[in-house]
């Protein structure tokens, strides 16, 4: 039997540890995994919408706790448990849709599983903190490991052994991007300096620097040729940051450049909280801080359509589990799930309402667009199906 395809609608992880799928108007909300005595970690949508994948917990006493991986029809059916030692806290589908890379706690940190739904699990490689990356053709993994280590790891579940191979020095970065365009990432340049460069997937040589600094860098979104980021301020004294090895980058700025054509365009004077580019590539949301002077720290959406940087919404409180599991990881995060509509005109996240109920919401994401959220349902976090 041939799964059928979910079709625009939005996968919630529930406060009582429930999965479920609802269409964006509120209607249709299917449970797909009740909570119960099982609780449940992030929900991932397959290629195309699919299948769902999410990891999940069972008993909580010495020696009776279960974890595995569940990937299922976008209804609950045809499901598939593959047990695992501890449960997956992040899930990234391979490009393909056949396989899965996993993290999860592990006897020296983080593990990163790789999974093949109903097939073989292995452990490919081990280490703290511990950030992923998938090949634009899903073969290999670019792994930032230990917070030094670039490693490339076979992104075969079947495959023998682990830990990959070496391809650069790295440290004080989080998440590596693979692209069209070759591996971004942080590693130390000839002169002894950080730089963010795009480097060779084959030998971690750099292909092209994009920003050199004393700081921190984050690559914060990628789509295609185009990469966000932020890099940190310079120590005093020493010169301006150079991008492109011809233009000036302003420290702390959220910029993008197009790899293929040079073009710099500089998106938010400050780093944002998180970004990701709209399915149709034409428009990078982006989520900045709201400092209102009080109470509850406030984020707002803004959309930046190449041009102008302009605002969707009002200010709010986001959810707190979203916050402090999607948000505090985001140039992770930012790489596998969906806050966009498939159409590119809508997104959906969580809110912290004043009563303390964290809520997700559908939001129109055109700035002219005078409407509010709608609430869909109670839920910790939500990502939108890929089609």
């Amino acid at each position: 039997m041939v799964a059928a395809v979910a079709v625009d609608r939005i996968a919630v992880l529930g406060r009582q540890g429930t999965v479920s799928t609802i269409r964006p108007d509120g209607t249709d909300n299917r449970v797909v995994s009740p909570g119960g005595r099982a609780t449940h970690q992030q929900v991932a949508w397959g290629p195309g919408g699919r299948r769902l994948a999410w990891g999940r917990a069972e008993g909580r006493g010495p020696g009776q706790a279960r974890s595995s991986l569940v990937s299922a029809d976008p209804d609950g059916g045809d499901q598939m448990v593959t047990p695992l030692p501890t449960t997956p806290f992040y899930l990234w589908w391979r490009p393909d849709g056949r396989a899965l890379a996993s993290l999860a706690n592990g006897p020296q940190g983080i593990d990163l599983v790789l999974v093949e739904p109903g097939g073989p699990a292995r452990v490919a490689l081990r280490g703290a903190p511990l950030f992923v990356s998938w090949s634009p053709d899903g073969s290999q993994l670019v792994c930032h490991v230990d917070d030094d280590r670039l490693v490339v790891v076979d992104g075969n579940p079947g495959a023998e052994g682990h830990d990959g191979h070496e391809l650069a020095r790295s440290e004080g970065f989080s998440a590596p991007a693979w692209t069209t365009e070759g591996i971004v990432a942080d590693v130390t340049g000839p002169d002894g300096r950080r730089l963010l460069a795009v480097l060779d997937p084959a030998t971690g040589v750099v292909c092209r620097p994009l920003a050199r600094h004393d700081g921190w860098a984050r690559v914060v979104a990628t789509s295609g040729s185009r990469v966000a980021f932020s890099v940190g301020p310079l120590e005093r004294g020493r010169d301006r940051d150079v991008l492109m090895e011809q233009d000036e980058a302003i420290p702390e700025a959220l910029t993008v450049v197009d790899l293929a054509t040079g073009s710099l365009d500089v998106v938010l004077a400050s780093p944002p909280v998180a970004a990701e580019w709209s399915p149709d590539g034409r428009r990078l949301l982006v989520l900045a801080a709201d400092h209102d002077g009080g109470g509850a720290p406030l984020v707002r959406w803004l959309v930046w359509d190449g041009a102008l940087a302009r605002s969707v919404g009002e200010p709010f409180t986001p959810g707190a589990w979203w916050t402090r599991t999607e948000l505090a990881f985001a140039e992770q995060f930012g790489q596998s799930r969906r806050t966009w509509s498939p159409d590119s005109r809508s997104i959906t996240y969580a809110v912290r309402q004043r009563s303390g109920r964290d809520v997700i919401v559908v939001q129109s994401a055109d700035p002219d667009a005078d409407t509010k959220p709608t609430i869909l349902s109670p839920g910790l976090a939500s990502s939108w199906s890929p089609e």
